[in-house]
């Protein structure tokens, strides 16, 4: 008895480190194998890395508030696929991508997303709240305000690798009415992620008609066939196509004073000359904004005869704990 108990004990040790030894394995599609390279997606990654930069700085200022926005994943799927992935009811816009072949793209800001745009701009603190319904005539009218501008930062992001003119054709709220043409069924699929105070959690979804990517795809695939042949080159290859591409980033630095209250009557009698008397120490620490969220402290000074900032602590916040003040009193 105790040798039969002593085997079985050995021979589920056994099992248990085999299974424990198995690699993860991911299914390969041979119906739908995929079209998009490593080295391209990296690429098109980059890309978007750049376009959400840009985002994050049109948002946080159209909204006034800091908010935090990042590539969530950049896929290579089907049109129903995408179509099936959203939502019901949505906030989605279709726009004309400008390549005439039949190629347009879709715009998902989701609700949560849309409905603290609409709420932020008609100056509410931008609290979540649920809605169930699709965006009213007005509603839509403000976030096409707000898409039209994303959409020209993603012309600006793409604009070194592909010419694009998105202008919008139209608004749909419910997934099943998208419908896209015969020779665009593969598309690529951006997810961007948004979030801020309020409790806003939100992904915008960007699809783009692979067929007109084909040009940038291609320019790749010598590119990938080099570095195939000379594994050494990899390295230095990604290196130089990262610091390509970071040359276009751009940092907002904002130096803010201590907060400072004035009634409305003095705001009317304010002229240009005119000195303003805060009744604040010159040594108090002074705020240093990055794209919108307030990271240094530090003090003013003076450096060849310009005025200069030399920061004195770091600050650490975590997303949504920047100052965000509220819009009561404060001229918009």
């Amino acid at each position: 008895m105790t040798n039969d108990a002593t085997q079985s004990k050995t021979e589920a040790a056994i099992d248990e480190v085999a299974a424990k030894a198995q690699p993860d394995v991911t299914q390969y599609n041979f119906v739908k194998p995929p079209q998009i390279s490593k080295e391209q997606r990296i690429a098109v990654e980059t890309v978007f890395s750049r376009f959400v930069l840009s985002l994050q700085d049109l948002l946080s200022a159209l909204l006034r508030t800091p908010l935090d926005v990042s590539v969530q994943s950049v896929e290579h799927t089907t049109f129903p696929q995408f179509k099936e992935s959203l939502s019901s009811p949505c906030a989605t816009f279709v726009f004309d991508t400008g390549h005439g072949v039949g190629g347009e793209g879709v715009i998902d800001l989701s609700t949560p997303v849309a409905y603290y745009i609409v709420d932020r701009l008609f100056g509410g603190l931008g609290e979540e709240a649920l809605q169930d319904r699709s965006l009213s005539e007005l509603e839509q009218s403000v976030v096409r305000g707000v898409t039209e501008r994303v959409l020209a930062l993603l012309r600006e992001a793409w604009d070194e690798h592909l010419t694009l003119t998105p202008e919008i054709v139209r608004y749909e709220s419910t997934p099943e009415n998208l419908r896209a043409d015969s020779r665009v069924q593969t598309v690529l699929v951006a997810r961007v992620e948004i979030r801020g105070a309020g409790g806003l959690a939100g992904v915008v979804a960007l699809s783009l008609p692979i067929v007109i990517l084909e040009s940038f795809l291609q320019d790749l695939t010598p590119d990938r066939t080099a570095r195939t042949r000379s594994s050494g080159d990899g390295h230095n290859t990604y290196r130089a196509l990262i610091e390509k591409d970071l040359k276009f980033a751009h940092v907002c630095l904002t130096a803010r004073l201590s907060p400072l209250s004035l009634s409305a009557r003095s705001l009317t009698d304010l002229a240009p000359g005119q000195i303003i008397q805060t009744s604040q120490y010159i040594d108090l620490p002074i705020e240093l904004h990055v794209n919108g969220r307030c990271l240094y402290l530090g003090t003013l000074g003076q450096v060849r005869r310009q005025v200069g900032l030399q920061i004195t602590e770091t600050v650490s916040l975590t997303p949504g704990d920047s100052a965000v003040r509220t819009t009561r009193g404060r001229v918009l």
